[in-house]
């Protein structure tokens, strides 16, 4: 409509310009097409900032519908109780942070998403973790070729190979952490919970997921480095295996006479490793997946137990907390000093610690 009306009045002033004289077109034809122009141009400035109005109102009803808690300022739609709804905002997010810029980041960082996702981690805690502890697809790599141990809810234990590093032992058990994104303790005395045989409350309530959590477990290895330049070599090397588990730390069972020695009662945590107290198994790596699949401790002929094995692993991880805090000196002694004073079993201030029902001493 505008253009035909400009068009009108450019072509009505060339036909009166054409069919009168010079003084009338100035003084009474020019005045008037003028007045008709400046109104034709309050008419489009007018137009204008009414689609200005519409455009910015449409953006941010969209905004408002589309957003779903994402919290990131872009647009997207997820059911939030859509699991791999979540995975996939997740990625959105970190795509949308820098965080991510693989084109295919690859199966295990994309299960590590779906099993945040699975769990109920926050997005802004995942943002977080990545841009915290700079996780990338390839930190995963060290995981690749594992052989993946299930256990009954879902978590991934990863079966270290034979004659792994050290270095990568290490990070291997972070990113099994990382990768899991929670223990399952606090299910782990659910009635429900065909684990839990004991029938005992857990000791403790399980640390949230975190990026303050994962920067522990970092601390915690670095002042455990030892249990990993020395014992992972050791223990393979006389025959036993190992995993790393959804709880930052390494399981392991198996081995020869000397092994045995390092591993009593119902096990024996050095540093960063817990070492099962199961008798001379024909094929520890079978057994040490047995053990995973069933989701219980183990007695020494390898039989079931009655504890959960998130409890048990939450309660010798304390262990492994200990051994960093007191370090390796100061908590062999302190351990020993105690059982050789009449401290022993569930009077042990280290056990006491760690867990007296998670541990299986009540």
């Amino acid at each position: 409509t505008l253009a035909t009306t400009t068009g009108r009045i450019v072509s009505g002033l060339r036909s009166v310009w054409q069919g009168t004289d010079s003084n009338t077109f100035v003084q009474q034809t020019w005045p008037a097409a003028k007045k008709q122009m400046t109104s034709l141009q309050q008419a489009i400035e007018e137009l204008a900032l009414k689609l200005d109005q519409q455009i910015e109102a449409q953006l941010q009803a969209s905004a408002a519908t589309g957003m779903s808690g994402s919290g990131g300022g872009g647009v997207s739609t997820y059911d939030p109780n859509d699991p791999a709804q979540v995975a996939d905002e997740m990625e959105r997010r970190l795509r949308e942070e820098g965080l991510l810029t693989d084109d295919d980041p690859g199966q295990l960082y994309e299960e590590w998403l779906l099993n945040a996702a699975k769990r109920g981690v926050d997005i802004e805690e995942i943002i977080a973790i990545a841009r915290d502890h700079g996780i990338t697809p390839e930190d995963f790599a060290v995981l690749e070729g594992m052989e993946k141990c299930p256990d009954p809810d879902g978590k991934t234990f990863f079966l270290l190979p034979e004659g792994i590093s050290a270095a990568d032992a290490q990070k291997a058990v972070l990113m099994a952490y990382i990768y899991n994104a929670g223990t399952d303790y606090d299910a782990a005395d659910d009635a429900g919970n065909k684990q839990n045989s004991g029938g005992s409350a857990n000791d403790y309530t399980e640390t949230p997921y975190s990026s303050a959590e994962i920067q522990r477990i970092i601390d915690r290895q670095e002042a455990n480095s030892w249990s990993y330049t020395q014992d992972v070599a050791f223990v393979q090397g006389n025959g036993g295996q190992l995993v790393a588990t959804p709880n930052g730390m390494l399981m392991g069972l198996g081995g020869n006479w000397v092994q045995d020695q390092f591993s009593m009662q119902g096990g024996t945590t050095w540093g960063d490793i817990f070492m099962m107290n199961v008798d001379d198994p024909a094929d520890p790596a079978a057994t040490l997946k047995a053990v995973v699949a069933q989701g219980t401790n183990v007695n020494t002929s390898g039989g079931a137990g009655s504890i959960d094995l998130d409890r048990l692993l939450h309660h010798e991880e304390i262990h492994s907390q200990q051994w960093a805090e007191d370090g390796y000196a100061g908590f062999g002694l302190g351990y020993l000093w105690n059982e050789i004073t009449g401290k022993s079993g569930a009077d042990n201030p280290y056990e006491q610690d760690a867990g007296l029902y998670d541990g299986g001493y009540k």
